[in-house]
């Protein structure tokens, strides 16, 4: 019984591993594609209400990450 509560707990934790390695790198992500929204919006490629509205989408998306990942940590 000890050894299919480890493999079971093994599972679990390369799961949890795998899902705040792809969180991460959706972060990361997401750094790339607002510093990219910034120097589009400096530049005047791209209008200021697409770059508030983008803005705002992307600061959501983030900071839900943000919570999601200091879940799985704690």
């Amino acid at each position: 019984m000890s050894k299919l509560y480890e493999e079971a707990n093994f599972w679990q934790d390369e799961t949890a591993k795998e899902s705040k390695r792809r969180l991460n790198e959706r972060h990361y992500e997401l750094n790339d594609l607002i510093n990219k929204l910034y120097e589009s919006n400096a530049s005047s490629k791209l209008p200021d209400k697409h770059f508030e509205r983008l803005l705002a989408e992307y600061d959501s998306e983030q900071t839900e990450l943000e919570k999601t990942l200091a879940g799985l940590q704690s």
